[in-house]
């Protein structure tokens, strides 16, 4: 797939989808538990859409990038991930 066809597609599925999130925030932000899990949402959307848009522009969907900077980009959001768990009180 062409990459303009790809991201053009990919991206404003995301866009609509964080601007109804970002909404829905806004209206309903007495309850945390329910902002909480909409930016939940809306960041991994963005994750998600992004290895997507690798995906369709590479037509690698596997999910293991073997080569180049897929590869490197693998890596870091792994290490990346696994970062977000660390607990820095203890």
């Amino acid at each position: 797939m062409k990459t303009e066809k790809a991201v053009s597609i990919w991206i404003w599925s995301l866009y609509v989808i964080a601007l109804i999130a970002m909404i829905l925030m806004c209206c309903c932000s007495s309850n945390t538990t329910f902002c909480l899990s909409m930016a939940y949402i809306f960041l991994s959307l963005h994750i998600i859409g992004s290895h997507v848009i690798f995906a369709l522009v590479s037509n690698n969907w596997n999910g293991f990038a073997t080569t180049g900077s897929g590869m490197a980009s693998s890596i870091f959001f792994f290490i990346g991930k696994r970062l977000l768990f660390l607990d820095t009180n203890s």
